[in-house]
């Protein structure tokens, strides 16, 4: 008797096209492609390839298909892995053709996209890995198909589930605080605070009393912050308020965890605490504090202006600015320097003249115009020798200015002050969609822009100095440009772009080629005058107020071009010359290059490798296992 294998039920056989697959293939390649290099044509006439291909294989994979069970199962997954790249394609076309209301609207389109196409490119994947061992016989086994579209399914169920994730943290904005750590060394300004001071007829360094028990686990925190300053030339002591009852009621500290500085016949104190967990809740302000008491002891006073009623951006918190990033932390700046702040609008005289005591004067981003008796004070402030920060912004919706039915740009309105310092600034917003900071993941971020550039000026000396590790955040910005004339001041330009940067004329955030010309543009620039033996006329101009708001002032580099060009505009040369420090770390920026990279890497490379050493491992197992074939028995009578 002769005995033979069968095929099970759910078996069938026939040849199985590979063209299915390599239309998937080139669906989910062209995704990925399209938003990552081509330009704006291509980019469009590749995804609708895309969105072809993966209809076009899903038609051609039930056109081929048999009967069977593990058929029926096959088609099933592989026409939902081409539906799920063929509406991926169609999402990011959409988005693309900017049918896509922007917002969360845009951001579930885009996550839903990438999903999509994850998916449908795994499940293709999975089936065609299983029919590359089947494809010579046309046999199909069910419980196959099922575990390898299983095994597809999961991993991408992870993806989604990591990314839905971070998108909750992101959107209820979770953090965890670990930072409770006190500075182990006084930062640059404060370096600077302490070089440049002259206490006393002696001329000699603050004084600082740090008054602590012995042992005290407060003191602990700090001590090597406070070394920093005595190796920079300042006096410090370690003291007990109950030990050294005179000096301390000298000083008006009536308990320990108290720093008293003193500088010549001025004094002021800082209570940090006197135990380590009463200090941990302020010695992340230590050095601001520090640095701001020293600077009152050691400067004299000075007077600053902020021009109000145009809409500028808020010091005080006011609520003045609703919408926009305050600047607080410029206002603490100030203060550091001995600096009174007041305003300066149509009710305190500004229409007439500005007031005589003025040290510096800022305007910081204004909105609406200004009156041309408003202009013309400022202009003649300029020219009488005064100094002035002037920040603005490329124009919002709704901030222009009319006249009949033309809408003017708010910076028209300030024209006789530019042209007393010898700059103009084009409307335009700068924008750079090549080397950008990354932050929404959306074509808007390409005017987060930044200048690694700097010019040989005091206002820049530190950043010039970092060589390229310094980078100079701009949220929205417009550019500079010099105008020659006769009487023109010196014009130094001090931050300049990247290359590749263009001006978006037409408000539409894209590159419209050859209309927007790529080129290097200036961000800022500073303006010195000589107005006769003793007075100079100084400004600094710059395209854009978020420079030196909250959001962007915690970036070091703009901390640092905050402080010295302030110093620089209040005459601070000394100090200016000294400079100050930028950390280590520069800004983490992405460039489409690095951003291209980074994606394919992540992406097609790293996944793309653990499936073939896969595929190699699982092959070389099977070719040391022993083959069994059909046997046939017989039996003798």
């Amino acid at each position: 008797m002769t005995t033979t294998n069968t095929t099970p039920a759910t078996h069938a056989r026939g040849a199985w096209p590979r063209g299915p697959s390599l239309l998937a293939f080139l669906s989910a390649g062209l995704i990925f492609v399209a938003g990552r290099l081509l330009d704006d044509a291509m980019q469009t006439a590749g995804l609708v390839v895309a969105v072809v291909s993966a209809v076009a294989g899903a038609l051609w994979r039930v056109k081929s298909a048999g009967q069977g069970s593990g058929r029926a199962a096959l088609l099933g997954r592989a026409v939902a892995a081409h539906a799920a790249l063929g509406i991926a394609a169609a999402l990011w076309l959409a988005l693309h053709l900017m049918l896509v209301p922007q917002g969360d609207a845009e951001n579930v389109a885009t996550s839903l996209g990438v999903l999509l196409a994850v998916g449908g490119a795994a499940v293709a994947v999975a089936l065609e890995l299983l029919l590359a061992q089947t494809r010579a016989t046309g046999i199909v086994d069910a419980p196959r198909v099922e575990r390898a579209t299983r095994t597809a399914v999961t991993l991408v169920s992870g993806l989604a589930a990591i990314v839905a994730i971070v998108y909750g943290l992101q959107k209820d904005d979770a953090r965890l605080e670990l930072a409770n750590a006190a500075p182990t060394s006084p930062s640059g300004a404060t370096l600077a605070v302490v070089d440049t001071a002259a206490c006393g007829p002696a001329a000699g360094k603050p004084e600082l009393f740090l008054f602590f028990e012995k042992g005290s686990t407060a003191y602990g925190e700090v001590a090597d912050y406070f070394a920093g300053l005595q190796a920079r030339g300042a006096s410090v002591q370690l003291l007990d308020q109950a030990l050294d009852p005179a000096l301390a009621k000298a000083l008006k500290v009536t308990k320990n965890g108290v720093i008293a500085m003193r500088c010549g016949e001025k004094t002021d104190t800082w209570i940090l605490g006197a135990d380590r967990d009463e200090a941990q809740r302020k010695v992340k302000k230590l050095d601001v504090e520090i640095r701001g008491k020293l600077g009152k002891l050691v400067k004299d006073p000075q007077t600053v202006y902020f021009t109000v009623g145009h809409g500028e951006r808020s010091l005080e918190g006011d609520g003045a600015t609703k919408g926009r990033a305050q600047a607080k932390n410029l206002k603490k700046l100030l203060d550091g320097q001995n600096v009174t702040s007041k305003k300066l609008g149509i009710a305190d005289g500004l229409t007439d003249q500005v007031p005589d005591d003025a040290a510096l004067v800022v305007v910081l981003g204004p909105e609406r115009p200004f009156l041309p008796e408003e202009s013309a004070s400022l202009a003649a402030y300029v020219e009488r020798g005064g100094a002035l920060a002037l920040f603005l912004d490329p124009p919002r919706p709704g901030t222009a200015m009319t006249e009949g039915d033309v809408d003017v740009d708010v910076a028209v309105s300030l024209q006789p002050v530019l042209q007393a310092l010898g700059v103009t600034s084009p409307a335009g917003e700068v924008m750079n969609d090549k080397e950008y900071v990354k932050q929404s993941g959306t074509a808007a971020d390409h005017v987060f822009v930044f200048s690694t550039s700097f010019g040989t000026h005091k206002a820049v000396k530190t950043l010039n100095g970092a060589r390229g590790k310094a980078a100079l955040l701009f949220l929205s910005a417009r550019s500079l440009k010099k105008v020659e004339a006769a009487t023109s001041p010196k014009v130094s330009f001090i931050a300049r772009s990247r290359p590749a940067t263009f001006l978006d004329d037409n408000s539409n955030r894209r590159h419209d080629d050859p209309a927007e010309k790529r080129d290097i543009v200036d961000f800022a620039a500073a303006i010195e005058k000589k107005i006769d033996g003793e007075r100079e006329t100084r400004a600094i101009v710059v395209g854009d107020s978020d420079v030196v708001a909250d959001t962007l002032l915690q970036n070091e580099a703009n901390a640092v071009f905050a402080y010295e060009a302030l110093l620089w505009l209040l005459r601070d040369d000394v100090s200016t010359a000294d400079g100050a420090s930028v950390v280590d770390d520069a800004p983490i920026r992405h460039t489409r290059d690095e951003d291209t990279l980074w994606f394919y890497g992540t992406t097609l490379l790293g996944p793309g490798a653990v499936i073939l050493v896969g595929v190699v491992v699982t092959r070389l197992r099977r070719r040391r296992r022993p083959t069994s074939t059909s046997s046939t028995a017989g039996g003798a009578p």
